[in-house]
């Protein structure tokens, strides 16, 4: 979409968002079906409301405000789009056919949020994202444990061992290169960054562990905007149903991904 007020001379904005959401599993966990939008101490609670349908709601209630009160600085377009979870695989084909369409002087990513409510926020870096799947194959089916343990080469051990050697104990990333093009924090950022108030005790609360962990020699904050990760975000592999079964598995499975910085 697009709207351009009364001179073409303005600057442009393109505003980006999408309305696609995370999977909603596990249901059980919900507390109110994530289908159904919940109203709680004035807050919406519902599958997708602060990623990113909050947000699109917003940029629209903060237009009809300025247009109530005079008219729009700069013209406006939109890009609101449906592929954004699954890596937006449609948009670099559709821009390129596209050009003169989404010409603007700069872009407004509303995928962001704030400290707090009562904390405007601008957000000028966002890692990207780089995702893998690890497949480990040994015998070609399953065995059992009484039959063959102690002569073949469990997959899920070897993808353990694999996982494992993926970071050391000071969380530091253990793959060949990996922070080989890393662009470093400078001191001013640092400093801005440790005016956010946002130490460990605030990450405790927000996440309900008990203590934090990752990589040395960096605050909570640096860590979960400007330095890389690498996480585990599931593993598939043998009997994981109720009850025993003494089997060990053709094959293991484990789902990674890398938050990535500039120049990675």
């Amino acid at each position: 979409g697009e709207y351009a007020d009364d001179g073409s001379e303005k600057p442009t904005i393109l505003i980006y968002g999408h309305y696609d959401v995370q999977p909603p599993d596990p249901l059980e966990q919900w507390v109110n079906n994530p289908f159904e939008p919940l109203i709680k101490d004035g807050y919406i609670f519902a599958r997708g409301a602060s990623d990113m349908k909050g947000q699109l709601m917003i940029i629209i209630s903060a237009i009809q405000a300025i247009q109530s009160n005079g008219s729009l600085p700069v013209n406006l377009k939109f890009m609101i789009e449906g592929e954004e979870e699954i890596g937006s695989p449609s948009i670099k084909s559709f821009l390129e056919e596209n050009k003169d369409l989404f010409k603007a002087d700069f872009v407004l990513n509303l995928d962001a949020g704030m400290i707090a409510k009562d904390k405007p926020t601008i957000v000028y870096g966002l890692r990207g994202l780089a995702y893998f799947e690890i497949h480990v194959y040994g015998p070609d089916h399953d065995l059992h444990s009484g039959l063959f343990g102690g002569i073949v080469y469990n997959p899920i051990q070897a993808l353990a061992e694999l996982i494992a050697g993926m970071k050391n104990k000071q969380g530091q990333i253990q793959l060949p290169g990996f922070y080989e093009d890393v662009l470093l924090i400078d001191e001013e950022e640092r400093i801005s960054l440790s005016g956010l108030n946002q130490g460990k005790e605030y990450f405790i609360n927000q996440t309900g562990v008990k203590s934090l962990w990752g990589e040395q020699g960096y605050e909570p904050v640096e860590l979960i905007g400007a330095r890389p990760t690498l996480d585990i975000n599931g593993i598939i592999s043998g009997h994981v149903a109720e009850g025993p079964k003494t089997v060990i598995p053709s094959k293991a499975m484990a789902k990674i991904s890398m938050r990535l910085v500039p120049n990675q």
